[in-house]
């Protein structure tokens, strides 16, 4: 494959594949346009229907700036070299917004060989595409965002060999009956064969991407790389049973337990999958979540299983509450045979006890292996993993655990800077050449066939059109070649070239030095093009200078670069500085390419944020119409997450919306919370909120610690009078009056402190109650706020 380096509308990077590029006729649609012109750049079509009537395998259609009405349905299809093309002049030039009686903007079924390029799509109503037994799809650089009144607003169903590149899914906000945000964000469903990369995945109610097999074996051989994962309102993906996934250089962060997320654990379900170099980091709940379970409108009555998977190199730093947890049912051992290897666990459940792993004793086998990672909290032996109901550090697992467990250390990793988010090794790092080898060859031979220990480490393209496979070192003098097969049945792998070898020669990716590094980034040269994009500050507010630059692993010769900062500029430069205008998560986009064509991509993030004066609230929740993408998503029902027990409602008093809180159906408790990221009680010491409570209601108010073994994790502080708090310590602090009429609740959070001294940050605030609920109950609040003043 011949890649050329392109800069759409000089505003965003990719790399084009040149067997995308259409060899036919080359029309044009503008505003301005008639559809009874020829589509020639002087004489444009107005619509896309003209467009869907007229394309044949070779055409493009490029639209100029503006907005379009109508859809993508092309009366034909593509074939194989001879792709029909739409695109936008400029990138994000044209808008499309869809059509009256289309529930998407794209709508293919059994089209075959289609690419969509560099659009915003704006849907009135409705989502993006529904992409039904349609196979060799390419959906590129385009914006999304806004689809409504449908539950996942881009679905391939059925559909082979497509591809996801450099998309961005932001604000997808669909809205429930009772005024929550829900909703996914794409579905791969039955499709194998697919490229998910680089795209950028937020503020998205449940899960910004979700694929899965209804039976096993129909969910295979998907790659997902180079993406963002940064959702905000929900957990960041779920991959159910997937057989032979690769899953690497994703970013994980920011996911949340919000509203209809369910949970902040993003899914992972893999056969033969690899799961590597991976960042995970500032997620405000547990990110990822191997617990099986059956899923029946999903995969039936099949369990879901993660098994013979390798997870290696990945970085997992700085979250707040543990990372991963792995459990199944009593009757099965769902979770078997994965590998954790050369991984860096460092400060996560910091607000917790420093557990940072749990796998219970029923569905998880001992087979599971922990060979030379690296387990630190903020000190020696904190780092804890919890299993079969104990808790080890790093010594002790591998002490007592030597079946299972062998050189995972406990030291500090030394990265170069936690403060920006650069994970990369500093030259003192004590995970430098910590490593454990992938894997050995079993015997001596010669040729491009090599029998080794374990195959599964590696990665051969999955005969996905451009893919290769892993570059590979063999051996102490390093030979390289790259595999172009992998038999996992024969732990074979086949490569590009004829090299020979010892038995016992270790076979892994490219490092540098004796062994290889822990974590997700090598230090020095591996040989090959290893350059990490960097940024300082990592936080900054709009108007400051953020510098960009590279740490540039001993890469010899002229590179060529490109920066996509997020905001719609670019630049070329190996060091420079930029500044964003305003406030926003923003993902930095980095690609380079050296002499011999040798590549990199990678992302990072960075965050600019208003700076606020010392007297702005860290939340304040009007329950206006306005404010709803606010609290649509950080508003949770509690216990009874499927009923309409939780919805805005007009104030008999004039003064706007407020929200009801009713016992209806299964909400015995008059259940609902807030969830916080970082709620330095200190800092934010006061609450006030208005509210309605009829007489004899029990309205209970509590707060949540970050979970610990160590101290309580849920405080009432008083109530309504009829209100209990159960088993819980009640403070008895707070009176509520329930004479049905509005009043206003002031308090101070810092009472928790006679129940735990040390408590310095808190989690959740919340109504509830212990006392038995009538049903018919309900009660009202309303403006609600955390403040650093009364």
């Amino acid at each position: 494959m011949f890649l050329t380096l392109s800069i759409h509308g000089n505003n965003s990077c990719n790399v084009v594949d040149s067997n995308m590029l259409s060899d036919g006729n080359h029309y044009y649609i503008a505003r301005s346009g008639d559809d009874n012109n020829i589509g020639s750049k002087e004489s444009p079509w107005r619509t896309l229907d003209k467009a869907n009537r007229m394309l044949q395998p070779g055409d493009t259609v490029t639209l100029r700036d503006g907005v379009y009405e109508g859809i993508i349905n092309p009366f034909s299809g593509g074939e194989k070299d001879r792709r029909i093309v739409y695109r936008s002049e400029t990138h994000h030039g044209a808008i499309l917004s869809g059509q009256e009686g289309s529930r998407y903007i794209i709508n293919l079924n059994d089209r075959h060989y289609i690419t969509i390029d560099d659009f915003k799509l704006l849907p009135r109503k409705g989502g993006f595409g529904y992409i039904v037994g349609s196979n060799f799809i390419t959906l590129e650089n385009c914006h999304m965002e806004h689809s409504s009144e449908i539950y996942c607003p881009l679905e391939f169903i059925n559909s082979n060999h497509n591809r996801l590149l450099f998309n961005s899914m932001i604000r997808v906000i669909q809205r429930t009956s009772d005024s929550k945000i829900h909703g996914d964000g794409c579905h791969f469903i039955n499709s194998s064969y697919n490229l998910i990369e680089g795209n950028n995945f937020a503020k998205i109610g449940h899960s910004p991407l979700r694929i899965w097999g209804k039976t096993p074996g129909n969910a295979n051989f998907n790659v997902i790389k180079n993406n963002v994962f940064h959702n905000g309102w929900g957990r960041n993906f779920e991959f159910f049973n997937l057989d032979r996934v690769l899953f690497e250089n994703n970013i994980i962060t920011d996911a949340f337990n919000g509203a209809r997320s369910a949970d902040s654990g993003g899914k992972v379900f893999f056969t033969d999958g690899i799961f590597r170099n991976n960042l995970i980091y500032d997620n405000w709940d547990y990110p990822l979540a191997s617990n099986s379970y059956i899923d029946l409108p999903t995969t039936g009555d099949v369990p879901l299983e993660l098994n013979n998977s390798r997870i290696y190199n990945n970085t997992f730093v700085n979250n707040p509450t543990f990372l991963w947890g792995f459990s199944g049912p009593k009757n099965g051992t769902p979770i078997r045979s994965n590998k954790f290897i050369n991984n860096i666990f460092a400060n996560n459940d910091y607000f917790g006890d420093f557990v940072f792993f749990t796998l219970e004793s029923s569905g998880v086998t001992n087979d599971n292996q922990f060979h030379n990672n690296l387990l630190y909290g903020n000190a020696f032996e904190q780092a804890l993993i919890y299993i079969n109901g104990q808790n080890y550090t790093a010594k002790k697992m591998n002490d007592e655990l030597s079946s299972q467990s062998s050189g995972n250390i406990d030291v500090n990793p030394g990265f170069v800077s936690m403060e920006d988010r650069n994970f990369s090794l500093s030259n003192n790092s004590e995970a430098i050449n910590r490593g454990s080898f992938l894997t050995k060859a079993l015997n001596s031979d010669k040729g491009r066939k090599i029998q080794v220990g374990d195959a599964r480490y590696f990665y051969d393209g999955f005969g996905i059109e451009g893919e290769e496979g892993d570059i590979i070192v063999i051996g102490q003098s390093k030979l390289m070649a790259r595999v172009v097969h992998t038999d996992l049945e024969k732990n074979e792998l086949t490569l590009d070239r004829d090299l020979s070898w010892e038995a016992g020669d270790q076979v892994n990716l490219p490092f540098s030095g004796k062994a290889p590094d822990l974590g997700a980034f090598q230090y020095g040269s591996t040989g090959t093009l290893n350059i990490i994009p960097v940024c300082h500050p990592y936080f900054s507010t709009p108007g400051q200078p953020v510098v960009f630059s590279t740490i540039n692993n001993d890469v010899k010769g002229d590179l060529e670069m490109i920066w996509d900062f997020g905001d719609g500029n670019t630049a070329t430069e190996e060091s420079l500085s930029h500044v964003y205008k305003s406030p926003g998560d923003y993902v930095v986009r980095f690609f380079c390419k050296d002499k011999a064509g040798n590549t990199v991509r990678r992302n990072l993030m960075v965050y600019v944020e208003q700076k606020k004066d010392s007297e702005s609230p860290l939340l304040f929740t009007s329950f206006e119409e306005d404010d709803f993408e606010e609290w649509g998503h950080l508003w949770d029902r509690g216990t009874s997450r499927e009923l309409n027990t939780f919805y805005p409602e007009k104030r008999d008093d004039g003064q706007g919306q407020c929200m009801s809180v009713s016992s209806e159906g299964e909400n015995s408790r008059l259940t609902t919370n807030i969830k916080m990221r970082i709620w330095d009680i200190d800092k934010y010491p006061f609450i006030s909120f208005s509210y309605k409570i009829p007489k004899g209601v029990p309205v209970g108010v509590l707060v949540e610690t970050w979970s610990s073994k160590k101290h309580p994790n849920r405080i009432y502080l008083g109530g309504s009078e009829s209100n209990s708090s159960g088993k819980n310590p009640n403070l008895l602090s707070t009176t509520l009056i329930d004479d049905n009429q509005w009043h206003v609740a002031k308090f101070d959070v810092r009472e928790v402190r006679k129940i735990i001294p040390e408590i310095k940050y808190l989690k959740v605030f919340g109504f509830s109650t212990e006392a038995k609920v009538v049903e018919g109950q309900k009660f009202w609040f309303d403006d609600f706020s955390i403040t650093s003043s009364k």
